[in-house]
């Protein structure tokens, strides 16, 4: 009789048991609450980016668009109404920059007929700063 109740007192969930399964369920949860925080920021990192080269692919659309003539570093020409009128957020900064392909080093002596136009957007995600950069072609017809 002594040795039945020996075993029907092991067959009862201890302290101890208690213990070690949460320790192993909070383990769990960490690990999946570290892996759902990188994929989260992952994902909201490439989503900023992907809209950023939306904007800048839009834009160079619109430089394709302009006659060569129109497309100057002013902050009133064609170009910049069109890029208000995108109404990018204002966490993306854009920035447009056109060269004279003549004005570069080495080239002075050619023909005003390429101009370079590099559109760069600058932003902030999460106290992290990044940028992308594009450059086309504009050439006179």
């Amino acid at each position: 009789m002594r040795a039945k109740k020996v075993i029907l007192s092991e067959r009862a969930v201890t302290g101890t048991d208690i213990v070690v399964a949460m320790v192993i369920f909070v383990m769990f949860i960490g690990l999946f609450s570290t892996t759902f925080i990188k994929v989260y920021k992952a994902s909201t990192f490439a989503t900023a980016s992907s809209n950023a080269i939306g904007y800048i692919s839009q834009i160079l659309e619109q430089v394709e668009a302009i006659p060569y003539d129109g497309i100057t570093n002013g902050t009133n020409d064609e170009l910049a109404e069109y890029i208000k009128e995108l109404k990018i957020p204002e966490m993306y900064k854009v920035s447009v920059d056109v060269t004279k392909y003549n004005q570069t080093a080495g080239n002075t002596s050619k023909q005003d007929i390429i101009k370079i136009v590099k559109v760069k957007i600058d932003y902030s995600l999460q106290e992290q700063n990044e940028n992308i950069e594009i450059k086309r072609l504009k050439v006179k017809v």
